[in-house]
Protein backbone atom coordinates (compact mmCIF):
# COMPACT_ATOMS: atom_id res chain seq x y z
CA UNK A 1 0.00 0.00 0.00
CA UNK A 2 1.56 3.39 -1.12
CA UNK A 3 2.04 5.67 1.95
CA UNK A 4 -0.24 8.72 2.59
CA UNK A 5 2.12 10.25 4.84
CA UNK A 6 4.67 11.30 1.84
CA UNK A 7 1.68 13.86 0.85
CA UNK A 8 0.95 17.52 1.07
CA UNK A 9 -2.56 19.26 1.49
CA UNK A 10 -3.52 21.32 -1.00
CA UNK A 11 -4.39 23.74 1.63
CA UNK A 12 -0.61 24.48 1.74
CA UNK A 13 -0.03 25.15 -2.20
CA UNK A 14 -2.86 27.89 -1.87
CA UNK A 15 -1.35 29.61 1.21
CA UNK A 16 2.37 29.77 -0.49
CA UNK A 17 0.85 30.52 -3.71
CA UNK A 18 -1.08 33.35 -2.28
CA UNK A 19 1.59 34.71 -0.07
CA UNK A 20 3.43 35.22 -4.06
CA UNK A 21 0.92 37.25 -5.36
CA UNK A 22 1.20 36.20 -8.63
CA UNK A 23 -1.00 36.75 -11.42
CA UNK A 24 -3.03 33.97 -12.42
CA UNK A 25 -1.27 33.04 -16.04
CA UNK A 26 2.15 33.02 -13.61
CA UNK A 27 0.45 30.82 -11.20
CA UNK A 28 -1.15 28.23 -13.98
CA UNK A 29 2.82 28.40 -15.28
CA UNK A 30 4.41 27.02 -12.11
CA UNK A 31 1.30 24.61 -11.46
CA UNK A 32 1.35 22.93 -14.80
CA UNK A 33 5.24 22.76 -14.91
CA UNK A 34 4.95 21.05 -11.18
CA UNK A 35 2.44 18.85 -12.68
CA UNK A 36 -0.08 20.16 -10.82
CA UNK A 37 -3.78 20.68 -12.18
CA UNK A 38 -5.04 23.65 -11.28
CA UNK A 39 -8.94 22.09 -10.52
CA UNK A 40 -7.76 19.52 -8.54
CA UNK A 41 -6.35 21.99 -5.94
CA UNK A 42 -9.78 23.11 -5.74
CA UNK A 43 -11.38 19.75 -4.78
CA UNK A 44 -11.51 18.72 -0.78
CA UNK A 45 -9.13 16.80 0.87
CA UNK A 46 -7.38 16.88 -2.55
CA UNK A 47 -3.05 16.26 -1.67
CA UNK A 48 -0.05 16.38 -3.70
CA UNK A 49 3.12 14.37 -3.41
CA UNK A 50 5.75 16.03 -1.61
CA UNK A 51 8.11 15.87 -4.95
CA UNK A 52 4.95 18.11 -6.59
CA UNK A 53 5.27 20.86 -4.13
CA UNK A 54 9.35 20.96 -3.59
CA UNK A 55 8.99 21.51 -7.32
CA UNK A 56 6.63 24.05 -7.41
CA UNK A 57 8.67 25.54 -4.25
CA UNK A 58 12.29 25.70 -6.26
CA UNK A 59 9.88 27.12 -9.34
CA UNK A 60 8.65 30.08 -7.38
CA UNK A 61 11.91 30.80 -6.05
CA UNK A 62 13.16 31.46 -9.65
CA UNK A 63 9.89 33.24 -10.36
CA UNK A 64 10.31 35.48 -7.63
CA UNK A 65 14.28 35.44 -6.75
CA UNK A 66 13.62 34.26 -3.24
CA UNK A 67 14.31 32.08 -1.84
CA UNK A 68 11.93 32.29 0.89
CA UNK A 69 8.80 33.08 -1.93
CA UNK A 70 6.88 35.70 -1.34
CA UNK A 71 7.03 34.94 2.91
CA UNK A 72 8.44 37.54 4.16
CA UNK A 73 8.40 41.58 3.51
CA UNK A 74 11.75 41.65 2.11
CA UNK A 75 12.64 38.76 -0.43
CA UNK A 76 15.63 36.28 0.16
CA UNK A 77 17.57 36.47 -3.03
CA UNK A 78 19.57 33.31 -4.26
CA UNK A 79 22.29 32.45 -2.41
CA UNK A 80 21.15 33.65 0.85
CA UNK A 81 20.61 30.55 2.34
CA UNK A 82 24.10 29.16 1.23
CA UNK A 83 25.90 32.07 2.50
CA UNK A 84 24.11 31.85 5.85
CA UNK A 85 24.75 28.10 6.24
CA UNK A 86 28.66 29.23 5.04
CA UNK A 87 29.22 31.15 7.76
CA UNK A 88 28.15 29.13 10.40
CA UNK A 89 30.30 26.13 9.67
CA UNK A 90 33.89 27.52 11.94
CA UNK A 91 31.38 28.05 14.87
CA UNK A 92 32.26 26.17 17.60
CA UNK A 93 28.99 24.74 19.16
CA UNK A 94 25.49 24.48 18.26
CA UNK A 95 24.62 27.97 20.81
CA UNK A 96 27.33 30.20 19.10
CA UNK A 97 25.67 29.03 15.47
CA UNK A 98 22.38 29.78 16.71
CA UNK A 99 23.91 33.65 17.82
CA UNK A 100 25.06 33.67 14.41
CA UNK A 101 22.31 32.78 12.80
CA UNK A 102 20.12 35.61 14.42
CA UNK A 103 22.34 37.88 13.88
CA UNK A 104 22.44 37.24 10.05
CA UNK A 105 18.46 37.48 10.15
CA UNK A 106 18.46 40.76 11.97
CA UNK A 107 20.82 41.64 8.52
CA UNK A 108 18.73 40.70 5.50
CA UNK A 109 15.27 40.52 7.16
CA UNK A 110 12.93 43.97 8.25
CA UNK A 111 9.87 42.42 9.18
CA UNK A 112 11.01 39.99 11.91
CA UNK A 113 13.60 38.82 14.40
CA UNK A 114 15.02 36.00 16.79
CA UNK A 115 15.72 36.54 20.58
CA UNK A 116 17.53 33.19 22.20
CA UNK A 117 16.72 32.80 25.72
CA UNK A 118 18.62 30.33 28.17
CA UNK A 119 17.32 28.70 31.47
CA UNK A 120 18.70 25.98 33.37
CA UNK A 121 17.01 23.52 31.79
CA UNK A 122 15.86 24.59 28.31
CA UNK A 123 16.51 27.47 25.63
CA UNK A 124 13.81 29.10 23.75
CA UNK A 125 14.52 30.50 20.60
CA UNK A 126 11.51 33.31 19.87
CA UNK A 127 10.47 34.55 17.08
CA UNK A 128 10.09 38.62 17.49
CA UNK A 129 7.51 41.01 15.18
CA UNK A 130 9.07 44.20 14.91
CA UNK A 131 6.89 47.36 15.59
CA UNK A 132 5.22 48.68 11.98
CA UNK A 133 5.15 45.15 10.27
CA UNK A 134 2.77 42.25 10.55
CA UNK A 135 3.43 39.05 11.82
CA UNK A 136 4.78 36.37 9.47
CA UNK A 137 1.96 34.34 8.22
CA UNK A 138 1.22 31.24 10.25
CA UNK A 139 2.94 29.34 7.08
CA UNK A 140 5.93 31.50 6.85
CA UNK A 141 6.46 30.56 10.58
CA UNK A 142 5.96 27.11 9.95
CA UNK A 143 8.34 26.69 7.03
CA UNK A 144 11.27 28.97 9.23
CA UNK A 145 11.44 26.89 11.76
CA UNK A 146 11.26 23.63 10.41
CA UNK A 147 14.28 25.03 8.01
CA UNK A 148 15.90 26.36 11.35
CA UNK A 149 15.32 22.94 13.03
CA UNK A 150 16.66 20.84 10.39
CA UNK A 151 19.56 23.46 9.82
CA UNK A 152 20.72 22.60 13.56
CA UNK A 153 20.38 18.53 13.13
CA UNK A 154 22.96 19.23 10.26
CA UNK A 155 25.44 21.33 11.50
CA UNK A 156 25.08 19.13 14.94
CA UNK A 157 24.86 15.47 12.73
CA UNK A 158 21.93 14.22 14.70
CA UNK A 159 18.25 15.46 15.20
CA UNK A 160 17.81 18.10 17.27
CA UNK A 161 15.77 17.37 20.42
CA UNK A 162 13.12 20.02 20.84
CA UNK A 163 11.15 20.14 24.04
CA UNK A 164 8.46 22.15 22.62
CA UNK A 165 7.29 23.81 19.55
CA UNK A 166 4.18 26.92 19.67
CA UNK A 167 3.13 29.23 17.46
CA UNK A 168 1.07 32.16 18.14
CA UNK A 169 -1.69 31.48 15.57
CA UNK A 170 -4.72 28.90 16.16
CA UNK A 171 -4.63 25.74 15.80
CA UNK A 172 -4.96 24.33 12.21
CA UNK A 173 -8.49 22.82 11.19
CA UNK A 174 -6.40 19.39 10.89
CA UNK A 175 -4.01 19.22 13.55
CA UNK A 176 -2.54 15.64 11.90
CA UNK A 177 -1.47 17.50 9.15
CA UNK A 178 1.30 19.25 11.19
CA UNK A 179 2.28 16.11 13.21
CA UNK A 180 4.31 14.70 10.79
CA UNK A 181 6.47 17.91 10.27
CA UNK A 182 7.82 18.35 13.37
CA UNK A 183 10.29 16.19 16.15
CA UNK A 184 8.27 17.51 19.54
CA UNK A 185 5.01 17.85 20.55
CA UNK A 186 3.24 21.29 19.04
CA UNK A 187 1.18 24.11 20.70
CA UNK A 188 -1.12 26.82 18.94
CA UNK A 189 -2.52 30.02 20.38
CA UNK A 190 0.47 30.69 22.37
CA UNK A 191 1.69 34.02 23.31
CA UNK A 192 4.56 33.77 21.09
CA UNK A 193 6.46 31.66 18.73
CA UNK A 194 9.45 29.96 19.73
CA UNK A 195 10.94 26.66 19.44
CA UNK A 196 12.72 25.22 23.28
CA UNK A 197 15.53 22.92 23.23
CA UNK A 198 17.12 21.05 26.24
CA UNK A 199 19.72 23.86 27.38
CA UNK A 200 22.50 21.41 27.15
CA UNK A 201 22.22 21.41 23.46
CA UNK A 202 23.71 24.87 22.53
CA UNK A 203 26.69 23.25 23.99
CA UNK A 204 26.00 20.50 21.42
CA UNK A 205 29.84 21.20 19.16
CA UNK A 206 29.38 21.26 15.77
CA UNK A 207 30.72 18.14 13.33
CA UNK A 208 33.04 18.95 10.43
CA UNK A 209 31.12 20.04 7.27
CA UNK A 210 33.12 21.94 4.00
CA UNK A 211 31.60 24.14 1.49
CA UNK A 212 30.41 20.97 -0.70
CA UNK A 213 28.57 20.21 2.23
CA UNK A 214 26.83 23.23 2.19
CA UNK A 215 26.16 23.28 -1.42
CA UNK A 216 24.86 19.96 -0.68
CA UNK A 217 22.81 20.88 1.97
CA UNK A 218 21.40 23.86 0.02
CA UNK A 219 20.62 21.77 -3.44
CA UNK A 220 18.05 19.71 -1.81
CA UNK A 221 15.93 22.74 -0.75
CA UNK A 222 13.02 22.61 0.43
CA UNK A 223 12.14 19.02 0.59
CA UNK A 224 15.61 17.65 2.35
CA UNK A 225 14.63 20.30 5.57
CA UNK A 226 10.99 19.88 4.77
CA UNK A 227 10.28 16.30 4.57
CA UNK A 228 13.57 15.34 7.11
CA UNK A 229 12.58 12.35 9.18
CA UNK A 230 12.60 13.00 12.89
CA UNK A 231 13.34 10.52 15.56
CA UNK A 232 10.84 11.59 18.12
CA UNK A 233 7.74 10.57 16.09
CA UNK A 234 4.12 12.10 18.31
CA UNK A 235 1.99 9.57 19.70
CA UNK A 236 -0.62 10.50 17.09
CA UNK A 237 1.62 9.80 14.39
CA UNK A 238 2.74 6.75 16.09
CA UNK A 239 -1.01 5.59 15.94
CA UNK A 240 -1.20 6.92 12.20
CA UNK A 241 1.79 4.63 10.78
CA UNK A 242 0.14 1.64 13.14
CA UNK A 243 -2.69 2.32 11.70
CA UNK A 244 -1.67 2.46 7.93
CA UNK A 245 0.43 -1.02 8.42
CA UNK A 246 -2.42 -3.32 9.47
CA UNK A 247 -4.94 -1.63 7.01
CA UNK A 248 -5.88 -5.20 6.31
CA UNK A 249 -6.06 -6.54 9.99
CA UNK A 250 -6.91 -5.44 13.29
CA UNK A 251 -7.57 -1.95 13.35
CA UNK A 252 -9.40 -1.36 16.73
CA UNK A 253 -7.64 0.83 19.60
CA UNK A 254 -7.51 -2.01 21.91
CA UNK A 255 -4.97 -3.61 19.11
CA UNK A 256 -3.45 -0.24 18.63
CA UNK A 257 -2.81 0.71 22.34
CA UNK A 258 -1.22 -2.91 23.07
CA UNK A 259 1.14 -2.36 19.73
CA UNK A 260 2.39 0.93 21.18
CA UNK A 261 2.69 -0.40 24.70
CA UNK A 262 -0.27 2.01 26.05
CA UNK A 263 -3.43 0.73 28.04
CA UNK A 264 -6.48 1.98 26.37
CA UNK A 265 -6.97 4.79 28.87
CA UNK A 266 -3.08 6.05 28.31
CA UNK A 267 -3.35 6.11 24.60
CA UNK A 268 -6.71 8.04 25.10
CA UNK A 269 -5.38 10.50 27.00
CA UNK A 270 -1.99 11.02 25.08
CA UNK A 271 -3.71 11.82 22.17
CA UNK A 272 -5.91 13.93 23.87
CA UNK A 273 -2.73 16.06 24.78
CA UNK A 274 -2.02 16.00 21.14
CA UNK A 275 -5.41 17.97 19.76
CA UNK A 276 -6.70 14.35 18.43
CA UNK A 277 -8.28 11.02 18.82
CA UNK A 278 -8.26 7.50 17.77
CA UNK A 279 -11.62 7.63 15.51
CA UNK A 280 -10.23 11.08 14.26
CA UNK A 281 -6.68 9.84 13.17
CA UNK A 282 -8.96 6.09 11.73
CA UNK A 283 -11.52 8.76 9.62
CA UNK A 284 -8.68 11.45 8.44
CA UNK A 285 -6.31 8.16 7.63
CA UNK A 286 -9.42 6.40 5.67
CA UNK A 287 -9.89 9.56 3.94
CA UNK A 288 -6.75 10.50 2.73
CA UNK A 289 -6.43 6.54 1.23
CA UNK A 290 -9.73 7.15 -0.75
CA UNK A 291 -9.15 10.62 -2.23
CA UNK A 292 -5.45 8.69 -3.45
CA UNK A 293 -7.18 5.89 -4.61
CA UNK A 294 -9.82 7.74 -6.88
CA UNK A 295 -8.23 10.75 -8.10
CA UNK A 296 -4.69 8.57 -9.01
CA UNK A 297 -6.77 4.73 -9.57
CA UNK A 298 -9.55 3.47 -11.51
CA UNK A 299 -10.26 1.05 -8.67
CA UNK A 300 -13.95 -0.07 -8.44
CA UNK A 301 -15.59 2.72 -5.85
CA UNK A 302 -16.82 -0.90 -4.12
CA UNK A 303 -13.45 -1.98 -3.79
CA UNK A 304 -11.93 1.23 -2.49
CA UNK A 305 -14.96 0.53 0.13
CA UNK A 306 -14.00 -3.06 0.99
CA UNK A 307 -10.66 -2.20 0.88
CA UNK A 308 -10.41 0.44 3.63
CA UNK A 309 -12.95 -1.60 5.92
CA UNK A 310 -16.34 -0.11 5.37
CA UNK A 311 -19.13 -2.75 5.71
CA UNK A 312 -20.77 -2.00 2.31
CA UNK A 313 -20.24 1.07 -0.21
CA UNK A 314 -23.27 2.65 1.11
CA UNK A 315 -21.31 2.88 4.51
CA UNK A 316 -18.61 4.47 2.56
CA UNK A 317 -20.22 6.85 0.54
CA UNK A 318 -21.99 8.06 3.81
CA UNK A 319 -18.63 8.97 4.98
CA UNK A 320 -16.75 10.11 1.96
CA UNK A 321 -19.82 12.77 1.76
CA UNK A 322 -19.31 14.11 5.39
CA UNK A 323 -15.84 14.02 4.71
CA UNK A 324 -15.50 16.21 1.81
CA UNK A 325 -19.21 17.28 0.53
CA UNK A 326 -19.15 15.57 -2.69
CA UNK A 327 -20.35 11.70 -3.31
CA UNK A 328 -17.11 9.26 -4.24
CA UNK A 329 -18.15 9.32 -8.06
CA UNK A 330 -18.66 13.50 -8.17
CA UNK A 331 -15.33 13.50 -6.84
CA UNK A 332 -14.05 10.97 -8.80
CA UNK A 333 -15.62 12.25 -11.80
CA UNK A 334 -14.04 16.06 -11.05
CA UNK A 335 -10.68 14.78 -10.85
CA UNK A 336 -11.13 13.10 -14.26
CA UNK A 337 -8.16 14.85 -15.71
CA UNK A 338 -5.84 13.45 -13.39
CA UNK A 339 -6.89 9.95 -13.73
CA UNK A 340 -4.33 7.88 -15.80
CA UNK A 341 -6.01 6.65 -18.95
CA UNK A 342 -8.56 2.97 -18.87
CA UNK A 343 -6.53 -0.20 -19.61
CA UNK A 344 -7.20 -1.67 -22.79
CA UNK A 345 -8.50 -4.81 -21.22
CA UNK A 346 -10.60 -3.20 -18.15
CA UNK A 347 -13.92 -4.84 -17.77
CA UNK A 348 -16.61 -3.04 -18.51
CA UNK A 349 -18.81 -3.87 -15.43
CA UNK A 350 -15.27 -2.59 -13.52
CA UNK A 351 -15.49 1.15 -15.32
CA UNK A 352 -19.40 1.05 -14.44
CA UNK A 353 -18.44 0.58 -10.83
CA UNK A 354 -15.67 3.29 -11.00
CA UNK A 355 -18.36 6.01 -12.12
CA UNK A 356 -21.15 5.22 -9.44
CA UNK A 357 -21.83 8.02 -7.03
Amino acid sequence: MQRPLAAVPARFVHTLLDSTRLDPAARERVLRASGIVSAHLAMPAVRISREQFATMYRLLVIELHDEMPGLFARPLRPGTMRLLCTGLLDARTIGAALRRYIRFHGIVLDDFSFALERGPDVARLLLKTHPGYAAPTALAQQLLFKFLHSLLSWLAGHTAPVVRLQFAFPPPPHFYEHMYLYPGPVYFGQAVSAICFPAHFLDVPLVRRSKEDVREFVRRAPAGWLFAPTTEPSVSRRVRDYLERHAAGPSDIESAAQALNYSVRTLCRRLETEGTSFRAIKDELRRDLAVERLTKTRQPIAAIAYELGFEDATAFYRAFKHWTGRTPGAYRRSAGECLPPPRAAEPAAAREGAGRG
